[in-house]
């Protein structure tokens, strides 16, 4: 299984009724609210806060309702008062079900968005190549989540760099975007991201407005009026942020948080044995080409051609093959710095992946002797491929070689 294949497993499909039931606890919320506004005689907007859950906001105006009570039971009886009783109990009695109701869309909630999560992960460990693996996290993220947006950045030198996104309407949301790619956001205190270095656990910024944030990208660009944030780790070390939220659908809440949170965490141990696999890979491949030499240089000998060129033939075969990267999860630097074949100008926007695709598509190689070298599937070879042609704005591998060659001058490229 390859990257290509990770995005194509949809979703569990929503139980029957389960947004209809959504839609109905709305109404209920909204209708609760003005009922209360009446029976206080005050305005509904005032008794739920904007960075308030509705089972939060419930909560609260139970409490509001209950304190209200208490006051009347301790005045004069009259029939107003005792209707005015009356009246709250009734209230009190129909917040107390739509808390329970809330509470249990919650938990179901929490319960399939951690199944999907567990689905998500299972099929990511079929996929062997780390780089394949950080191109599909944020679009997975997004579809076993349940977020509209997802962003993964790289942390680094005090800095955190927007590095990869997700949007499920890419035509109103990319654009922002476009312009964050590896911009450095300091880590500033007292800002969510500043204490995920400190204490690295998942945090749900409710209401953007009311928390120090890092204005310029989160409020100004993404206008985002609240997003969940989760770390990347390797071993003690936070290397990266992956932020999300819904797009002003709706705030995200403590299930959001613990659900991104399962998913990041799963994440960092299926990198880190997709990078381990990587090596072993490597040296296995290294391990073939020694012994393949040492058995040429032993036909040489045995056949009497010890000249120094066949000599040197032998050395030169005898040098351990590159079968594929080694990427760090430090700093989710791997892919990120840009290819630089002899420092070569209009290549800085590839990435280290996609400069050696470019590199052995200039060498001649096809994309399964190019699958070979990097030890990656052919499709993967493919998709890289045409990111490359499109990020040099050349229409076919002809023309990217001759962009190459072009770029070096009198010098030869090799990868």
């Amino acid at each position: 299984m390859t990257a290509e294949t990770i995005g194509t497993y949809p979703s569990v499909p929503d139980p029957a009724g389960w947004r209809r039931r959504g839609r109905e606890l709305a109404a209920r919320f909204d209708q609760a609210l003005r009922d209360v506004g009446r029976a206080l005689d005050v305005d509904p907007m005032v008794l739920a806060s904007p960075s308030e859950t509705p089972s939060v906001a419930v909560e609260a105006v139970t409490w509001r309702c209950v304190g209200a009570l208490r006051r009347l039971e301790l005045s004069p009886p009259t029939p107003e008062t005792g209707w005015r009783i009356a009246q709250l109990v009734a209230l009190l009695t129909e917040l107390r079900e739509l808390a329970f109701d809330l509470h249990q869309r919650d938990v179901e909630r929490r319960t399939r968005h951690m199944s999907d999560c567990a689905t998500g992960l299972a099929l990511m460990r079929e996929v062997t190549d780390p780089a394949d693996l950080i191109d599909a996290v944020c679009a997975e993220i997004a579809v076993r989540c349940g977020f509209n947006r997802v962003v993964l950045s790289r942390v680094e030198d005090g800095v955190w760099k927007p590095w990869m996104g997700y949007f499920t309407e890419p035509t109103q949301y990319e654009a922002w975007f476009d312009a964050w790619v590896d911009q450095s956001v300091t880590l500033e205190e007292p800002t969510p991201e500043r204490q995920l270095i400190i204490d690295p656990r998942p945090q749900a910024v409710v209401d953007t407005a009311a928390v120090t944030v890092s204005k310029e990208i989160v409020i100004d660009s993404a206008q985002s009026d609240s997003y969940v944030v989760s770390p990347i780790m390797r071993g003690a070390e936070v290397v990266g942020f992956v932020h999300a939220d819904h797009w002003q659908r709706r705030r995200v809440d403590l299930v959001d948080r613990d659900v991104l949170w399962a998913f990041t965490e799963g994440f960092g141990h299926v990198y880190e044995r997709a990078v381990l696999l990587g090596r072993v890979r490597n040296q296995r491949a290294r391990l073939r080409d020694a012994q393949a030499a040492g058995a040429r240089a032993m036909d040489d000998r045995l056949a009497g051609r010890t000249s120094f060129g066949s000599r040197a033939a032998a050395e030169a075969d005898s040098a351990p093959a590159v079968t594929g990267r080694e990427p760090s999860l430090t700093g989710l630097s791997m892919l990120s710095r840009p290819v630089r074949p002899g420092a070569l100008p209009g290549l800085s926007g590839l990435t280290e992946r996609e400069g050696d695709v470019l590199a052995l598509m200039a060498a001649g190689g096809s994309n399964a002797a190019i699958a070979e070298r990097l030890g990656i599937g052919e499709a993967t070879v493919k998709s890289h491929v045409q990111r490359v042609l499109r990020k040099l704005g050349v229409a076919n591998r002809t023309q990217a070689v001759g962009l190459v060659h072009g770029l070096a001058g009198e010098r030869a490229f090799r990868p």
